[in-house]
This record gives structure tokens, C-alpha cells and sequence, in this order.
């Protein structure tokens, strides 16, 4: 899995594709793409959250932010069914060879997800390096040296 989708073996395109696509979107259009990142949001919700309702140009009052970040928390959405991955789930089950009584399930929200950093360091060696050979290919050229230089341009 890793291997085709973080790795290039993808037919729907390599992430340097998706995130560049994205990025050249909003140079063309500002005020109608909006790029975050998930590291953002686990480090300050309420500041992601206040630049969402800038974009949207939408006045959050007091009650209302305190709702939009109690049901954006990790806490909120591991509670919640709807979060999970079951429909993905029930559609690759079979193809991955799960038997029909499993109770596995899939999502980064669950026990012990929701961590920045850890995918990554659970990687094997390979997938790392397959990653940062797509990544000096693709956006090393764009002048993204690191994953945390193209973040910083997403506040530009």
C-alpha cells in the first residue's frame, strides 16, 4: 500500500502531483482554494479554525467556535462512528483478504492515532527513500527543499 501511493506506483498520481496542483490552483485563484495542513491543525485547531472563517468570510461567534473546535478535536471524532473508515473498509476488505467477522478497522482515527510524524517513522527504510527521491523529483525544482518549506509557502 505504502509503496503504491506514497511511492509513485499510484495511477492516480504521485502526491508531488496533487500538492503542486493545489498550489499552482491557489496562485491562480486565492480566494477560492484554501490549503491547510494537518500539522497546523494539531498544533493550534483554533487558529486553523479562525482562518477558515476568515477564507469563508464568516463571523464566528464565541458559542460557535467553541463547537466547531469541540467536534474538529481528535477526542470528538474517535467517539464518533461516522469518522471511521468503514466505507472504505467494507469496499478493500475482501481484496485484503479480511474475513467476514473481522472487527478490523481502518482510519487514522483510532487508539493511538492522530500523532504527527508517526506514519512516517513507522515506514520502512525503502518507503522513506522512494518518498524523498519523488520528492527531490518533483519539488525540489518548485524550490521545496523539505515538506516543511512547502508548509511554510501554504501561509504565504
Amino acid at each position: 500500500f505504502e509503496d503504491a501511493i506514497f511511492g509513485g506506483g499510484s495511477h492516480s498520481g504521485g502526491f508531488g502531483e496533487h500538492y503542486l496542483s493545489w498550489f499552482d490552483a491557489r496562485a491562480e485563484n486565492p480566494e477560492n482554494v484554501l490549503m491547510l495542513a494537518y500539522e497546523d491543525m494539531k498544533s493550534d485547531l483554533g487558529a486553523v479554525v479562525d482562518r477558515i472563517a476568515a477564507f469563508m468570510r464568516i463571523e464566528l461567534d464565541a458559542a460557535s467556535r467553541a463547537l466547531v473546535l469541540e467536534r474538529s478535536s481528535f477526542a470528538y471524532m474517535r467517539n464518533n462512528p461516522k469518522f471511521d473508515d468503514h466505507l472504505v473498509r467494507g469496499k478493500v476488505a475482501k481484496q485484503i483478504g479480511l474475513p467476514p467477522d473481522s472487527n478490523f478497522t481502518v482510519g487514522k482515527v483510532r487508539d493511538g492515532g492522530g500523532v504527527v510524524g508517526d506514519g512516517a517513522r513507522k515506514q520502512p527504510l525503502a518507503v522513506r527513500e522512494a518518498i524523498q527521491a519523488k520528492w527531490s523529483a518533483q519539488m525540489v525544482p518548485r524550490g521545496f527543499a523539505s515538506y516543511d518549506d512547502f508548509r511554510a509557502a501554504l501561509h504565504l
